[in-house]
């Protein structure tokens, strides 16, 4: 399970009334946020390219609200992946059509 900023950054980036005043990030806040983008990459939500750039924002932020900018449009926790669709269960009609085959 990956942790997650202590601030509300979900659902999306116009949510900057609710961040609060501009808390300096520790480095602790920007590892989380660069598991959350790791996290993202793994799940096809952003390109390889895209984390490189988000993690040079991410490691340059200062504030948590500069962490939150960056992967604020990314689900929030506790959002699973869609499960992958189990391929059809072979038939009787498939194994004859394989055995002619």
């Amino acid at each position: 399970m990956i942790p997650v900023i202590p601030v509300s950054v979900w659902p999306g980036p116009d949510r900057d009334d609710g961040l609060g005043p501009d808390l300096l990030a520790s480095n602790a806040d920007r590892d989380v946020a660069a598991d959350v983008l790791c996290a993202a990459v793994a799940d096809g939500r952003i390109s390889l390219d895209e984390l490189d750039q988000r993690l040079e924002d991410v490691l340059s932020a200062r504030t948590l609200r500069g962490i939150a900018r960056v992967i604020a449009d990314l689900p929030g926790p506790g959002h699973r992946a869609a499960e992958p669709v189990a391929p059809p269960a072979e038939t009787r009609w498939t194994l004859l059509q394989s055995l002619v085959a």
